[in-house]
């Protein structure tokens, strides 16, 4: 089924209303939580483009894997991006570095989706941790190394 940047757009929305529900957001189950995506997104469709549960969900999980590809890519060029260059140079770059990765020559064509959800702490929390390196890293010579669980700073010691 086509999804149109409009619908992606509702989409998005959908899943950062019910993310950012202030009541139950991060106590719903996976089946409940989608479907309340869904019926969100349905609100403000037209009738002939209705989507399910499953349909929202199976297509938000295999374009947002894209999206979170792009975001490592301008994670990484934007650490070490120099200053005094254009924001539209690094976004040069951030592609060039999207195809090289992907081995592809088509162009990321979901830009508009990062840039609603890049700084959503719910986005970056379930999705760009996840690719996070899960390396520990010793920050002592007594041999401490850092958790791989991001929530906290304190060293993990050597087992």
């Amino acid at each position: 089924m086509y999804w149109s940047e409009k619908d992606n757009l509702r989409l998005i929305s959908a899943w950062i209303n019910n993310s950012n529900d202030p009541i139950d957001g991060n106590s719903k189950a996976g089946a409940r939580y989608w479907k309340e995506v869904a019926a969100e997104f349905n609100k403000y469709a037209p009738k002939d483009m209705k989507r399910t549960a499953t349909q929202c969900k199976n297509h938000w999980n295999t374009t947002n894997a894209l999206v979170t590809r792009f975001h490592g890519c301008w994670t990484e060029i934007s650490n070490t991006y120099e200053s005094g260059r254009f924001d539209e140079q690094l976004m040069e770059k951030v592609l060039a570095e999207y195809k090289r990765v992907n081995e592809t020559d088509k162009p990321f064509a979901f830009e508009y989706w990062w840039k609603v959800v890049k700084d959503e702490p719910k986005w970056l929390n379930r999705d760009v941790a996840a690719h996070i390196s899960n390396k520990r890293t010793m920050v002592s010579a007594s041999g401490a190394y850092t958790s791989s669980n991001r929530d906290t700073d304190e060293p993990t010691e050597r087992r």
